[in-house]
Parts: C-alpha cells; structure tokens; sequence
C-alpha cells in the first residue's frame, strides 16, 4: 500500500532534497511507528501524528493513500 508523509519542524530534515513530502509502499498491516522507522525516525523524536484531522498513536493501522502528519517536540517557552 502507499502512504505519504508530510514533515513539519526539524524533522523535514528527512525528506528527500526539494520534496515537500515522501511516500511509501509498505505492507498491507503496517502501522505509523513502521512508517517512521522506515524513514529513521529515533525514539522521541515525533511528538504527535495526524491522520485526516485526528491525532494517532504508534500502533495506529496505515491504509492504503492514507497521509500521515508528523510533528517534533515543541521546543522553546519559559518556566514560570
């Protein structure tokens, strides 16, 4: 199945030079900790996925033309 990903903060810097988004064919089941493990994501380093408007988690199953949102740590802001 093919599923496309789009990069948002500092972990656009695994897109493919001048891409705007990467997609993939991966195996009917996989889910989006497979999805970013195919693209060398290390632990913690995705905060929050979306899928269609909804936040996912890891274990979330991937459909075929699915789009996946990834999303780093905030960073930034002061203690009170």
């Amino acid at each position: 199945m093919r599923v496309t990903a789009k990069l948002y903060g500092d972990l656009r810097r695994r897109l493919p030079k001048g891409e705007e988004s990467i997609t993939l064919v991966l195996p009917v089941g996989a889910a989006v900790g497979d999805f970013g493990r195919a693209i060398g994501f290390e632990d913690g380093e995705v905060w929050k996925v979306s899928i269609d408007g909804q936040l996912v988690e890891e274990d979330h199953a991937l459909r075929d033309g699915d789009t996946v949102l990834f999303f780093p740590p905030i960073e930034g802001g002061s203690e009170p």
